[in-house]
């Protein structure tokens, strides 16, 4: 089996895929989990609250981009989107935002899968560097 083909299997058995900016698409994943810990909301992508902001998942991936030191920040947010969107419960459709404002949805479940994705795309991200020429 060809490196290539390794690493697309090991990305599919995560439920992640291969990107080619892994590196900001992993910090903006780990950014935005931090900024929904911090205040969530439904229904709007962002809110300020007195002296702090509330994110819904889109509107953290909106402000985590900016902080990722992307190359790319339209194909990092949208690599992010994509590994969310491929993680979320079946009956959303890869819909993020039905998902996020679900009224049964809680905050811990929305910071728990951003985690998750973080966590599924960093195990390939270790094994993408590591069979990848600096």
């Amino acid at each position: 089996m060809s490196t290539a083909n390794w690493l697309r299997r090991l990305a599919r058995n995560n439920n992640v895929v291969v990107l080619d900016n892994p590196d900001a698409v992993s910090a903006t994943l780990q950014i935005g989990a931090r900024l929904v810990a911090n205040g969530w909301t439904q229904g709007i992508r962002f809110e300020r609250v007195g002296d702090g902001m509330r994110y819904d998942i889109l509107g953290a991936l909106d402000a985590a981009v900016g902080k990722s030191a992307a190359k790319d920040d339209a194909r990092t947010w949208w690599g992010a989107h994509r590994l969310i969107s491929r993680a979320l419960p079946a009956g959303f459709g890869g819909d993020v935002s039905a998902y996020n404002d679900d009224p049964a949805r809680t905050q811990g479940q929305v910071v728990e899968l951003i985690r998750g994705v973080a966590r599924s795309h960093g195990a390939v991200l270790q094994a993408q560097k590591k069979v990848t020429p600096a």
